[in-house]
């Protein structure tokens, strides 16, 4: 019995220690709905392009050497106003990039056609994009897709394709594009301070992108050059009438914050993108928020 007694109490001084379990951590994830009517989920992925703006996901090795010549570090808009408000909100999501200078409040989301979106104005956190899919399965928010519908059939009509290449995309691969041109650049030898300032000029900080909230559409190609084409100068002059705007033009780069985008079209509604467009105004000038 003395034997079976130590016998036992050996087993259990060297018996395996119970197995850690391990904790539980959350990602923010991109919030999406895709409420009634249902619509078929024909995504595809979103093609891979060697540079371009900010909606394209960007390999490491893919970032150009020489940056487009842009406005990076004197700019006279709210895309870089970022002294901090009393009565603003501040949603602590997007300061992530504060070191650089870019502190983003809450934007107004009504109207929600009209809301601003840039390096000083960002999504809230818990704001909701219900999303459908295009006829290539690229997603816009819902009220949206009639206006592009309406506008793609008219075009070709005219043998003129307006596929886009690019429309919602969720936080978490806007920060995975933004990290990886900041690295990409990085490794050329910028500090990460000037890296970000640089990155900043071609992408978005998450929450901040048109195309978080479902409102903007990459058309064709993401190059300059989309601006000599048959597409581009059918957009030009119809887009208007359809309630889209070319967001980033190459005059007020000073004034976005981002460099030109030919292919970026955002949705303001009719009457609002015909007075931009009459105006020749860049929505942060429309909106009366230069200084802001």
């Amino acid at each position: 019995m003395l034997c079976v007694g130590i016998l036992l109490v050996l087993v259990a001084c060297t018996g395996d220690p119970p197995a850690a379990v391990p904790s539980s951590t959350s990602t923010p994830t991109a919030r999406e709905t895709t409420t009634a009517p249902p619509v078929a989920d024909t995504t595809t992925p979103e093609p891979t392009q060697s540079v371009g703006g900010d909606d394209v996901d960007v390999p490491l090795s893919t970032v150009p050497a020489t940056p487009t010549p842009t406005t990076t570090t004197t700019r006279t808009s709210t895309a870089a106003t970022h002294t901090k408000t009393p009565d603003a909100v501040y949603p602590p999501y997007a300061q992530v990039y504060s070191y650089a200078g870019y502190t983003p409040r809450q934007t107004d989301t009504e109207p929600w056609n009209l809301m601003l979106l840039n390096t000083s104005y960002c999504l809230p956190e818990d704001y909701i994009v219900d999303t459908v899919a295009t006829e290539n399965g690229i997603k816009i928010d819902r009220r949206v897709y009639p206006a592009y519908k309406s506008m793609s059939d008219a075009a070709t009509k005219e043998d003129i394709s307006l596929a886009p290449l690019s429309g919602w995309r969720s936080l978490a691969k806007q920060k995975t594009n933004l990290e990886n041109d900041i690295a990409a650049r990085q490794q050329r030898g910028l500090s990460r301070l000037e890296a970000t300032k640089q990155a900043l000029t071609v992408r978005q900080i998450p929450g901040c992108s048109e195309h978080n909230a479902g409102l903007s559409f990459d058309i064709l190609s993401l190059e300059t050059s989309f601006d000599q084409t048959k597409a581009y100068q059918w957009l030009d002059a119809h887009a208007q009438d359809y309630g889209f705007i070319l967001r980033y033009p190459k005059n007020k780069v000073a004034l976005t914050g981002v460099s030109y985008e030919p292919w970026h079209w955002r949705y303001v509604g009719i009457n609002d993108a015909k007075k931009i467009k009459a105006s020749g105004q860049c929505l942060e000038e429309y909106l009366g928020a230069m200084n802001n």
